[in-house]
Formats: C-alpha cells, structure tokens, sequence
C-alpha cells in the first residue's frame, strides 16, 4: 500500500487505530505489571536499599538508550517492523528476569545482572513506545485528528499504568502458583499480533539521515516541562512500589475516569495553570495518604491519584504539543512519555534507595509546582507556537 492508496478515515476510532490502542494498552500492562511484582519481590530480598532502588531504577536509563536511534530506524526499516522487534525482545527481556529471579541462588545472579535486564526492558519499551505512539498511532490518523489521538494514546496508557499492579495483584491473590512473568510475556506477544493486523502506509526513506537524531526522541524546547513532569512523576512511582490493597488500583482506575468525565465537563483550556496546579495538590495529599494501612485512607489515595493523574497528566501533554511545530508532533509526544516514565523511575528508585522517601517526594513535588507557576508557566506562553 503506498501513500496515494492510503484509506481516509471520518472519524478517530476505526480498525488500525483501535489494533494499536489495544496493544499500547497491553504493552504498558505488562511493564507496569512487571514493575508491581519486581517491587513486591525485592521487599523481602536481603539486598541493600541501594541495590534494590538500583534494580528498579535501571530501567529510568534504559528509557534513553535507543531513543537517539529511534530517527534512523524507522528511516531505515519498517515503522511497524521496528516497532514489533522492539515488543518481541521487551517480552523476551521479560520471560528472563522471571528466571532469574526464580533461579537467583542457583545461577548465582548478583544485583547488577538484574540492573541490566531492568535497563534492556527500559529500552525496549522506550523504542516500542516511540514508534508506537509518536509514529504508528500519527500515521493512521488523518492530519485533523492527531491532537485527539494523541490524548486517547496517553489516556489508555492511564489506564494501562493501573491495570498492570491490578492484574499483578489478582493473579497473586487467585493463582498464586502460576508465574506472573509468562502473563506479562502473553501481552506483549498479544501486542505484537495486533500491530501485524495494521496495514501501515508505505513510507519511502529520505534521501540521507543520521545515525543519531533527537528527531522521534527529545524536543529540545520542552525541556522546563520535562522536568516538571518528571518531578510530579516521582510522586506516582514512590506509590507503585507502596504494598497497596486491589482496592486501592480499583480506586485508580476510578480516579481516572473522573478525570475523565472533568475533562469532558469542565472548560480550563485557557487556563491549564488552575487544572495543572490542581493535579500536583491532589497528588500531594494521595502521597501523604499513601502509607496508611487504613481502608478509607486507602480508597483515597487510590481514588486522589488517579484523579491527579488524568487532570495533569492531560493538560502537560496539550502544553508539550504547543510546543512543537508541525514536523515535531512526534517528537513531542516522545518528549512527553519519556518524562513521564523517567519520573516514575526516579520515584521507584527513591522509594527503595532512600530514607524518608515521603518527605523527599513531597518536596519535589512543592518545588515542581511553585517552578511551574512562578517559572515555567510564563516562559511556556511566549514560546508555545500552536
């Protein structure tokens, strides 16, 4: 199918489209499923703090790795083919910290070698993510209905962010003898399945293209952003890693589509400081009810999270697109997701590698926000260009 063959499509939602949504779904499933059950078994290892925010954290660098290549692959190869290895080898990747974490005193592993494996599943998710969202989604919708895809790709990752400790947390409960790594190995097969079912338009190479490009990887521009991100990031990474109850993921998956249902009934578009500022403060009081073990507290946290995520999370995606020129759409939403999973990871390591994690993440998230009001916010109006 070439570029002058390619079907148009009236409305967002049709077969490609809803084939890659799913599959971003599963793949961010089962890196947050992994993420759950790496956690929950490191917290009766005998490592140091250190090592264990090292295992965790490993995967924050891993995100970065591949991304200066991203440009050249999908020059050089497929889109869809790139972005298929990538899954297949993050599953692969997957299926062998399974073993080794079953086998750990057998094969005599030491922390490092699950550093690295942690690191390669960051990378493959990183590269499968920057194809997936930032070029595959973009290229089956029309050029009227890629802000609008973007938002869906990033709401069904909301989604997926809570599945993932759900499912890890029911297969615990319900089929405990059963590993959950082959689970999470399932999806990103199943992921892979469902890309190979979309027909991508043809795409011939350009004439000359670098190895190493920030092209599909970092907008430069959106750098302040970046960082405020990352920093209300960290908040939701230090909850991941809490011993939280199903309850709570369900409250989650709750406070989501109330973000939701906020973001279809109340207009802040002119004003994304009020809605921006708002998540960051309902974010902060999740963090402080995070580590009570009371049901109602609980529910909260679980509920206030969630809530925090989809308020936030939705207006910092439209701030990274201003940002961006036309060419620079998927750049941008590369830009986006590598902020969000690289505050994830600091807050991951955080809460494993250092004393009075909570102090920290509150603080983080007081300068983060007072640095966007006071800072970002001002320079974001005179250099936003949409």
């Amino acid at each position: 199918m070439d570029a002058q063959t390619t079907p148009t499509h009236n409305t967002l939602w049709h077969k490609g489209f809803a084939a890659l949504s799913l599959a971003n779904v599963l793949l961010t499933t089962a890196v947050y499923m992994m993420m759950a059950v790496a956690a929950g078994w490191l917290r009766s290892e005998p490592l140091s703090p250190f090592a264990k925010g090292c295992i965790m954290g490993a995967y924050g660098i891993g995100l970065f790795l591949l991304g200066p290549l991203c440009s050249f692959l999908v020059e050089r190869y497929r889109r869809n083919h790139v972005c298929e290895l990538a899954v297949a080898s993050l599953a692969a990747f997957v299926w062998l910290f399974g073993l080794m974490q079953q086998n750990i005193t057998s094969w005599n592993i030491s922390p490092a070698m699950f550093a690295l494996v942690r690191m390669a599943v960051g990378a493959m998710f990183g590269l499968a993510q920057m194809v997936l969202s930032s070029t595959l989604v973009i290229d089956v919708c029309e050029s009227f209905q890629r802000t609008c895809a973007n938002h869906a790709t990033a709401w069904f990752g909301r989604i997926a962010l809570c599945l993932g400790p759900l499912m890890a947390l029911l297969m615990g409960s319900y089929l405990p003898t059963v590993c959950p790594y082959w689970p999470m190995a399932l999806l990103c097969v199943a992921a892979v399945v469902l890309i190979q079912m979309v027909p991508i338009p043809f795409r011939a190479p350009s004439d000359s293209y670098p190895h190493f490009s920030l092209d599909r990887f970092l907008l430069p521009a959106s750098w302040p952003l970046f960082l405020i991100l990352a920093g209300f990031c960290t908040a939701l990474g230090y909850s991941l890693t809490l011993p939280h109850p199903i309850l709570f993921y369900l409250m989650m998956l709750v406070g989501v589509a109330g973000s939701m249902l906020e973001r279809r009934m109340v207009s802040v578009d002119g004003h994304p400081r009020i809605a921006i500022a708002v998540g960051f403060i309902v974010m902060a009081g999740a963090t402080l009810l995070a580590t009570s073990a009371a049901t109602l507290s609980q529910c909260l946290s679980g509920l206030m999270t969630g809530f925090a995520l989809g308020v936030a999370g939705c207006h910092l995606l439209t701030t990274f697109l201003n940002l961006s020129n036309h060419c620079q759409r998927g750049t941008s939403q590369s830009s986006y997701f590598l902020s969000w999973e690289t505050g994830v990871a600091l807050g991951v390591f955080l809460s494993f590698g250092c004393p009075f994690t909570q102090t920290i993440i509150l603080t983080i998230l007081a300068v983060a926000l007072l640095s966007y009001l006071l800072l970002v916010y001002p320079w974001y109006v005179r250099h936003k260009v949409r």
